[in-house]
């Protein structure tokens, strides 16, 4: 074997770990995108400037269930999401979609049931 020989195959192999090692960079860079789409929230109501703040005011509050449903939206985005996160993250991303809404059901409607059949009327 030559000294070309040596130089040809050191520059093969040094071509696959650099194809190797963009490829580990670009995986990172998708887990990292799907973790930050993942703590994105949605911009909340424009809430009035006022010099005495009454926290009496609705526009400061959000209902706990219907925010509960919008990340289980914004989980079940990320599952569906071909593009970017790596087929593995995506399933863990419905695993946890999955799991929330069967909570969700048994435990959160339920007792918003249980308040409709006793008579609940008072406003969250």
């Amino acid at each position: 074997m030559g000294k070309d020989d040596k130089n040809t195959e050191k520059n093969e192999k040094n071509e696959k770990n650099q194809v190797k090692a963009e490829k580990n960079a670009a995986k990172a860079k998708d887990v990292k995108e799907a973790k930050e789409a993942l703590v994105r929230v949605e911009k909340p109501e424009e809430v009035p400037k006022q010099d005495a703040v009454d926290y009496r005011n609705p526009a400061y509050y959000r209902n706990r269930e219907l925010s509960w449903l919008q990340f289980d939206e914004r989980c079940l985005s990320e599952a569906r999401d071909t593009r970017l996160v790596p087929l593995f993250e995506r399933l863990k991303f419905l695993s946890i979609t999955a799991s929330n809404l069967d909570e969700f059901m048994m435990v959160r409607v339920a007792s918003l049931k249980d308040q409709v059949h006793a008579g609940y009327k008072k406003k969250d």
